[in-house]
């Protein structure tokens, strides 16, 4: 979730860097990895969050870019409409 440094491809402070790491207790670490019954309270819920909306933009841009090289779209998973018959005389009297 940190920015990534793009020379060196690593963290933006790097990962495992001894200047930035502080130790903490267990109980609170468990809290902050894995949240207190609040939404997206938890490192676990953020990352799984990141990692929903990085599918679906890169199924997004792979229909963009389809459309500009000529290619046929991938068909986008859709939903059908419901059926449902009209009222007949019988019904409404």
């Amino acid at each position: 979730m940190r920015p990534i440094d793009p020379t060196t491809g690593d963290t933006i402070p790097p990962a495992n860097d001894w200047r930035f790491i502080v130790p903490i207790a267990r109980a609170d670490h468990r809290a902050k990895t894995f949240g207190n019954h609040v939404p997206l309270s938890s490192d676990v819920s953020k990352i799984a969050k990141v990692k929903r909306i990085g599918k679906s933009e890169a199924a997004f841009r792979e229909r963009l870019l389809s459309k500009d090289a000529g290619e046929p779209r991938p068909v986008k998973p859709g939903r059908r409409w419901a059926k449902r018959s009209f009222p007949t005389k019988r019904a409404r009297q």
